[in-house]
């Protein structure tokens, strides 16, 4: 027997261990990188408006299984899609008032969710919020 055996022994059961750990943090941070691809597909689907009940609904149960703070912001998201939606192609003007305040409002609460969106997501809530500018809605 080697006089070095005992030193090597606890440095293989700590090789072993870190490598378990880094195949398990390797399989979750892929697990992680497909759910938040489905969110952010989803976040964009929310955001154009006029989704269908039943897709919005299976939208939210799907997020709602994940992480409630995902579903909320889903939910939001297609308030707000729909809103700005309504307001961009309605010619009653308090129509497009109320709208266009709700949109304004459902804007900075998602603004709070901003750590949950990608850099693609916030760039599209951007663009949605100042189509409403570019009608020359009042706020």
């Amino acid at each position: 027997m080697s006089p070095f055996l005992p030193f090597f022994e606890p440095f293989g059961i700590l090789v072993l261990l870190m490598s378990i750990a880094g195949v398990a943090v390797y399989f979750w941070r892929r697990k992680t990188r497909k759910v938040d691809g489905g969110f952010e597909a989803d976040a964009i689907l929310a955001l154009q408006g006029d989704l269908d009940i039943e897709v919005a609904r299976a939208m939210n149960a799907r997020h709602l299984q994940t992480s409630s703070r995902h579903a909320t912001l889903i939910r939001k998201l297609q308030i707000f899609g729909d809103s700005v939606a309504i307001a961009l192609r309605s010619r009653n003007p308090e129509t497009i008032r109320s709208r266009a305040v709700l949109a304004r409002e459902l804007y900075h609460e998602i603004d709070e969710y901003r750590d949950l969106m990608s850099s693609r997501v916030r760039r599209k809530v951007r663009e949605r919020y100042r189509q409403l500018a570019a009608k020359g809605v009042r706020r």
